[in-house]
């Protein structure tokens, strides 16, 4: 599927540098469980979109529109949280979470700061509820701790009752957020 000419620039994934500027944390517990991750390149654009508009499928059953300007919308928020993200956390890991080869979902952490910052985790609908979620975020914690970081904080949003159990569940608590639609939300490093 072909992405929409967005009205501004579509920056980047950062690929290029990504294995040489930073190696990620090991994965060898990823990979006990079937896992493994890949930086996220420019090729994987349109596949990331279909993750993007397969997850927020049930948030659009109610509204009227037809499919193709369901679509279209869908195709500018993800263009539009792509610059978002690509502006606001450009030295952040940008992940396809694979299982067995396959792409499955997505990770993006930012750890160029004390407590590293879970961007966005989404597993495709597919592979949901079979402990892939927690087995990604038990791994950040173990990296966290390991990289002497100070922890790690997500926000999540507040209609998201079932992702805030998960995190409630890992040992992440409530924090103060100035942001209206979505909770933060923080786990701390055991030193």
């Amino acid at each position: 599927m072909a992405l929409p000419a967005a009205p501004f620039p579509v920056a980047p994934l950062p690929a290029a540098w990504f294995p040489i500027a930073r190696p990620l944390p090991d994965t060898t517990t990823l990979r006990r469980c079937g896992l493994s991750l890949r930086a996220a390149g420019d090729s994987d654009l349109a596949w990331l979109r279909t993750l993007f508009a397969t997850i927020r499928t049930s948030v659009f059953a109610h509204v009227t529109w037809d499919d193709a300007s369901k679509s279209l919308f869908l195709d500018h928020q993800f263009l539009l949280q792509h610059q978002h993200f690509m502006t606001h956390h450009a030295g952040a890991d940008f992940l396809v979470v694979r299982e067995r080869n396959r792409a499955i979902g997505r990770l993006y952490v930012d750890r160029t700061q004390p407590t590293w910052r879970i961007v966005d985790i989404a597993i495709a609908p597919p592979h949901q509820h079979r402990g892939l979620g927690s087995t990604l975020l038990r791994w950040i914690q173990r990296a966290v701790a390991r990289a002497g970081a100070d922890g790690v904080d997500l926000h999540v949003a507040h209609d998201n009752a079932g992702a805030a159990r998960l995190y409630t569940a890992l040992g992440f608590v409530d924090a103060i957020t100035a942001v209206p639609t979505h909770r933060r939300m923080t786990w701390q490093a055991v030193r």
